[in-house]
């Protein structure tokens, strides 16, 4: 277990030995905006908001293979990097369990690039301006942000995508693929050709396209 700082501004914690889980924290240092970068090749990925009253930008604990974390500053604004740990690449691939909170006072902007994983990220309180998702033969479940104006760019290869809009947010839902089957609820998102849309989305404060 050890401390120290990061930029000097961030503090890290964390254990790093045989197969003990590893945590990772930061603080939140005054930023006001994050840009986070995931990059998760295969396992189990959960990503959720931390609880309101906390100080850190991120909580993050990694189990069964290392996530290397690396933050850096550039003016009010946070970048959050967060790849696997290159070394020991064959060893605890079949049971890597990520588990990683983030702050809700920045606005982020989420990118998140995934390959053969299991997904759950829950960014309904989390202020999410941007979110972009780029994944392969994954099952992943979205929950979108409660508040706010978002834009969502989500592609997957074989994958299996549930995305959730929580009630009270309107939508405007484009589908660019002709191969994948896709099942909207058209009595909340009317339909318009290929795009899908609340009848209240010129509108509504609260919104995602």
């Amino acid at each position: 277990m050890f401390a120290g700082s990061v930029g000097g501004a961030y503090a890290l914690t964390g254990t790093t030995s045989g197969d003990l889980p590893e945590r990772y924290v930061a603080t939140l240092a005054g930023a006001v905006r994050a840009d986070v970068n995931i990059d998760f090749g295969a396992g189990t990925l959960i990503v959720g908001p931390l609880p309101e009253a906390s100080a850190d930008l991120i909580d993050a604990n990694y189990f069964g293979r290392r996530g290397r974390t690396k933050i850096r500053r550039t003016g009010d604004t946070a970048i959050v990097d967060v790849t696997m740990d290159g070394r020991n690449f064959f060893r605890h691939f079949d049971n890597v369990r990520w588990e990683l909170a983030l702050s809700s006072t920045p606005q982020i902007s989420f990118d998140l690039d995934g390959g053969a994983a299991d997904m759950d990220v829950d960014l309904s309180g989390l202020r999410v301006a941007g979110l972009d998702a780029n994944i392969g033969a994954a099952d992943i479940s979205f929950v979108l942000p409660e508040t706010g104006m978002v834009r969502a760019d989500i592609r997957g290869g074989a994958a299996e995508i549930n995305i959730r809009i929580p009630e009270g947010v309107a939508a405007r839902i484009t589908n660019n693929s002709s191969l994948s089957s896709v099942d909207i609820d058209t009595d909340r998102f009317l339909k318009f050709d290929r795009v899908y849309e609340s009848p209240d989305f010129d509108t509504a404060d609260n919104r995602v396209i």
